[in-house]
């Protein structure tokens, strides 16, 4: 057994403060954002202001085509963390934008390996805001079977009620890219080594690795250097 996962399994004081310090705060209520009902979660944004609603419309238009190719997403989060591919309903590798019922694949380089080395989560939904002032394009999902596997299965660490919302948003002068976790819980509904895997896993994020994870996506989603 690891010296990590005893840590995580015989926590020390300033382990169970930091997790009662995370547990008495609240969720953010983000409109169109799943709420918040148990488990953990987190608020992952990064935000810019510009000095004319121009320029950030037109900065917006360059991150939303990030934004909408997932199988280029290691690129914002480190390649060395984490990849992402994008498959059809019918379980075909594509390049194109998603689209709701698509499935995502995800492999986590540090996790450790027992079935397969990838996760699963599929788009449930794809809300979009477009107005003068606003815009909104938004990416809900959740954790999910293999496009090829058995639907009762679920390939991921966290259960099948968490979603993870990613956003991206320009309002007037300002531009924000978003993630929000909720309702995130280990999935315990598989065999006796995926469960270990998928405990250790989902405390590591919890506990903050996928806040960091995320905070780097966010923050080179909308920096100018990765929009040459």
């Amino acid at each position: 057994m690891s010296q990590l996962t005893i840590y995580l399994l015989q926590p020390d004081s300033n382990f169970i403060t930091f997790m009662a310090f995370f547990l008495f705060l609240k969720a953010k209520k983000v409109p169109g954002v799943p709420a918040q009902k148990k488990g953990a979660y987190h608020d992952t944004e990064s935000i810019k202001d510009f000095e004319s609603a121009d320029d950030a419309l037109k900065v917006y238009e360059s991150v939303k085509n990030k934004f909408l190719n997932i199988n280029q997403w290691s690129v914002y989060c480190g390649a060395t963390l984490a990849d992402f591919k994008l498959y059809d309903c019918d379980g075909q590798d594509v390049s194109r934008r998603p689209q709701k019922g698509d499935f995502v694949r995800i492999n986590i380089m540090a996790c450790p390996t027992v079935d397969s080395p990838y996760f699963w989560v599929r788009v449930q939904s794809m809300p979009e805001t477009n107005s003068a002032d606003i815009q909104k394009t938004v990416i809900i999902f959740q954790p999910s079977y293999s496009p090829t596997g058995d639907p009762r299965h679920i390939e991921h660490f966290y259960s099948r009620y968490s979603t993870s919302t990613f956003m991206i948003s320009r309002e007037n002068c300002q531009i924000k890219a978003a993630v929000y976790g909720r309702n995130e819980a280990p999935n315990l509904n598989t065999g006796p080594l995926n469960i270990m895997r998928n405990i250790v896993t989902g405390l590591l994020a919890i506990v903050g690795l996928s806040k960091f994870q995320w905070k780097m996506f966010t923050d080179r989603l909308i920096d100018f250097q990765f929009h040459k």
